[in-house]
């Protein structure tokens, strides 16, 4: 297998590929709909990326934008039929894919940060930026904020953002 990310232009095509997602009904299936979709095509991505196994999607995340921030890894899936390839811990799958969202001409100056909803997943953000540490050089690696943030209205998560950064969003301990 040979994966590929590319950025889609196309919004039908994109479309199509996210509400895949929906269809699979896992845990965070609702976050995949029709119109989550819309809503974040038109007012919140930067960029759109899906990783590609020939011409078959394996994954896809966004890039949000967040003021002066960018929510990488914004609505990341994984097909179920490719879930198995990189094993449990996912670290493969991310690292093909935390070069291109944190790379300056998709983003900018903005500073990346990425989240993970409820309170008992505190220790998977934790693995995540270690993971994702291991594969960045010094000056662009992350570190997991203490506490909850308030990412959109009512959903609290951990959060990690690029090093010595914080952010500015309500917080909860």
């Amino acid at each position: 297998m040979e994966f590929k990310i590319k950025a889609i232009e196309d919004k039908s095509i994109a479309e199509t590929i996210f509400t895949q997602a929906y269809l699979c009904h896992d845990r965070n299936y609702e976050n995949y709909s029709l119109e989550k979709f819309n809503w974040h095509w038109q007012d919140n991505w930067i960029k759109f990326f899906v990783m590609f196994d020939n011409e078959n999607p394996v994954s896809f995340s966004g890039i949000r934008d967040f003021g002066k921030y960018a929510r990488i890894f914004d609505r990341y899936f994984v097909f179920p039929e490719y879930r198995h390839v990189f094993g449990k811990s996912s670290s493969e799958k991310v690292n093909f894919y935390i070069h291109t969202l944190i790379d300056p001409k998709f983003i900018g100056d903005k500073i990346p940060f990425f989240s993970i909803e409820r309170i008992n997943r505190r220790r998977s953000i934790i693995n995540a930026t270690e993971r994702i540490n291991k594969v960045l050089p010094e000056d662009k690696k992350f570190h997991v904020l203490d506490g909850m943030y308030e990412v959109v209205s009512n959903s609290w998560q951990h959060i990690s953002i690029k090093r010595p950064y914080n952010i500015n969003l309500n917080r909860r301990d």
